[in-house]
């Protein structure tokens, strides 16, 4: 069985400084869906 592939496009960062949590929303092109990844604060800050 082949995997289907689903476009997304960046939703929003969200940096916690206080915290030190990032976090990227990856939302669905053509849905409603959204899947939130935490990565680290390098990654959030390299990301334009």
């Amino acid at each position: 069985m082949k995997a289907k592939l689903i476009q997304v496009e960046l939703s929003k960062i969200i940096i916690d400084e206080k915290r030190q949590d990032q976090i990227i929303v990856l939302k669905e092109k053509n849905g409603d869906r959204q899947f939130p990844i935490v990565i680290g604060f390098l990654e959030a800050s390299s990301i334009k």
